[in-house]
């Protein structure tokens, strides 16, 4: 008499036998990575006992080894697993269950691209395994364009030590593992079925597994290639990722300038890319130098065809970090990106008043357009010098200025990208607010330091950090990132005094939640290794008051006034109706000059 034991026959099982202790029910969850073999065992003293058995190493899939878990919702959180090898997984509860309560249990499991989560209903102490399973495990290893291997393994229970095995690949019968394929086509997918059969005291038990797997591409056939381009206040820098036939991923960062010289200031050994959520692949990833403007790495881990990325490009650089964030799909390929010639052009608003705003600009030449002439326009008007004055404007108004840098070489214009400015005057009545706020920090020293916000008069927020104090215990400060309401790492500017200051390019009406944080990073000192502290707040438009949380240091009257501009510069000589940021000794101020 044939029996096929497979887990759909049981499955469909009319009875299921009655509660008791040292029942096991047994289960599959099938993800798109791997299926899940689970088993959950009643025991003598009223606790659950659960197996987790993957149909591939989790190391394949991305699972980490400690995120294997199990909860049931509205008793416990998520409960980890002890790992047993490189595909079994052990728990049992410190709970204990009565015979028959139902119980609702949860899997979950992180692996490649997101979660595999099951959640289902388990009457305790019940059982629908009749008869110990055979397992048949397989997967596909070492993958070519033209060949791949099939391994297997085949597990008796203890009813059937003893039995005659064999196994069958797509019906025809293999003697050992791995199963050498050959003779393949590149990028094409395939699926097999290998069963393997038990035979003992004249019965037969069979258990089956389907593999599927694609070839890689041909080593003839070019690799798809990814172009984009972000830009700096310092440079530009077009970066490519290029999908390998082994499925890891090049990187290359080409920069429109030598950025390890002058002002730049980039660590030419510190040139880093990060793999946002990859599996495994946590941590920067430096490149190397090919040259001064270029730079590259090749990934050791692979990566599925249409894979979500998150490429995060961390360049230290004078001033700060620059660190760009951009989405990438494995595989996709566009067209070639190329430097343009072009003049840089720099601006920035300055001041505003109720009728007027002041911009200044700056234009830098690259080497093939030495000699050139420069025009700078705003709104189509050629402005004649920096800083340049916008008058006769309404109050309380908003303006978006338009300034394009235009270079003259032979008779041939060369034009820079659009650069807008937005802003609003201020209202005749307006009044600038500061709110003043500071951060106790325990690590890696205890130290303190203070900041402000500020609500300008065009609406911008103008967060000012003070790192003095804090420096003089702090060591080896790298530069100040902040983040503001979700809008991605900036870099706030290094007055070089041990303050640091940022203006939004975004406007905010008063009574808005500003949440943010700011990120300090720091280099090596004495016994300290590299690293950053971060620290979240919490701001509403529009506020006044705060404490600096520094009751030691007093507010030195007779300390000198230093006025800065709303981007943070500092300005010998402020103008009548122009807004400021006022400091003297410790106290920071927002002030309208009258």
């Amino acid at each position: 008499m044939k029996k096929t034991v497979l887990l759909i026959a049981m499955a469909l099982l009319a009875i299921v036998a009655k509660a008791e202790v040292g029942a096991t029910w047994h289960g599959t969850v099938e993800d798109p990575y791997f299926d899940l073999d689970y088993d959950i065992t009643y025991n003598a003293d009223k606790t659950l006992s659960f197996v987790y058995t993957f149909s591939k190493e989790i190391g394949a899939v991305g699972v980490p080894a400690g995120d294997v878990a199990v909860e049931f919702p509205g008793r416990t959180g998520l409960l980890n697993f002890t790992q047993e090898s490189n595909t079994v997984f052990k728990y049992t509860t410190a709970l204990t269950f009565n015979d028959g309560e139902t119980v609702s249990v949860h899997i979950r499991i992180p692996r490649i691209g997101g979660l595999c989560e099951s959640t289902f209903d388990y009457v305790v102490g019940t059982s629908n395994v009749v008869v110990a399973a055979l397992k048949l495990t397989a997967q596909a290893q070492n993958i070519t364009d033209s060949s791949a291997e099939l391994a297997y393994s085949v597990t008796l229970p203890e009813a059937l030590q003893g039995a005659t095995v064999s196994v069958t690949c797509n019906e025809e019968p293999v003697n050992e593992s791995p199963v050498m394929l050959s003779g393949l086509t590149p990028s094409t997918e395939y699926t097999y079925m290998l069963v393997a059969t038990a035979e003992l005291d004249g019965e037969t038990y069979t258990a089956e597994a389907t593999v599927k797997f694609q070839t890689l591409r041909s080593a003839d056939e070019p690799s798809p290639v990814w172009y984009g381009m972000v830009k700096d206040e310092k440079f530009d820098l077009i970066y490519t990722v290029t999908y390998n036939a082994d499925k890891t991923l090049t990187v290359n960062y080409k920069f429109n300038t030598d950025p390890t010289v002058g002002e730049i200031g980039v660590p030419k050994m510190d040139v880093n890319v990060e793999f946002i959520g990859k599996p495994g692949a946590a941590g920067l990833y430096k490149l190397t130098p090919l040259s001064n403007t270029e730079y590259e790495m090749t990934t050791t881990f692979t990566f599925e065809e249409g894979e979500n990325v998150k490429l995060h490009m961390y360049i230290p650089r004078a001033g700060g970090v620059f660190q760009p964030t951009e989405e990438y799909v494995t595989g996709a390929s566009n067209d070639p990106i190329v430097f343009t010639v072009a003049p840089r052009l720099t601006a920035s608003v300055a001041a505003v008043t109720n009728n007027s705003v002041t911009i200044e600009y700056a234009v830098t030449l690259p080497a093939e357009l030495e000699g050139a002439t420069v025009v700078v326009t705003c709104n189509g008007n050629a402005l004649d010098a920096s800083p340049a004055v916008i008058a006769d404007l309404e109050s309380d108004t908003p303006y978006t200025f338009t300034l394009v840098a235009t270079a003259t070489l032979d008779g041939t214009d060369y034009a820079c990208e659009p650069q807008e400015l937005s802003v609003r005057t201020v209202a005749d009545d307006f009044e600038p607010t500061v709110y003043n706020g500071y951060f106790d920090v325990t690590e890696p020293e205890q130290f303190t330091y203070t900041y402000t916000v500020t609500w300008n008069a065009d609406r911008t927020l103008t967060f000012f950090v003070d790192l003095k104090k804090a420096s003089q215990d702090f060591r080896n400060v790298l530069g100040m990132q902040i983040n503001v309401n979700d809008g991605g790492f900036a870099a706030m500017t290094n007055n070089g005094d041990g303050t640091y200051t940022y203006t939004t390019k975004e406007t905010y009406e008063k009574d808005t939640a500003v949440p943010g944080f700011f990120f300090l990073a720091y280099g090596p000192y004495g016994t300290v290794n590299p690293g950053s502290v971060r620290n979240d707040f919490s701001y509403v438009v529009g506020s006044t008051g705060g404490s600096t949380g520094i009751d030691a240091v007093a507010v030195d009257t007779d300390a000198p006034v230093v006025y800065f501009d709303i981007q943070g510069r500092r300005v010998e000589n402020p103008t009548s109706g122009g807004i400021y940021i006022r400091r003297q000794g410790s106290k920071v101020s927002k002030v309208m000059i009258r």
